[in-house]
């Protein structure tokens, strides 16, 4: 076995990533036909709520619900900073 560079060790993985990508990728399935006088499905509506990820609206419940049970002015301000940021 020859001792390589780390050029030749770099292109042979590159080579060797390619190739295996190759192979594992499944082929893209291709679209359903749709059929002439089918109506097209309706586009997706986004609501009032949907701009904001389920982290944000969980820390908004979390600020409702503190400010419903009264809880520490401060760790209201702290949810709150923390849903703005």
């Amino acid at each position: 076995m020859t001792p390589e560079t780390w050029e030749e060790m770099e292109h042979r993985a590159a080579e060797e990533a390619r190739a295996y990508h190759r192979q594992a990728a499944p082929p893209a399935p291709a679209p359903a036909p749709q059929r002439a006088g089918a109506p097209a499905p309706p586009p997706r509506r986004r609501g009032l709520l949907g701009r904001l990820s389920g982290d944000q609206l969980l820390l908004g419940a979390l600020l409702c619900l503190l400010v419903q049970e009264e809880a520490d002015p401060q760790l209201i301000l702290a949810v709150a900073y923390i849903l703005l940021a």
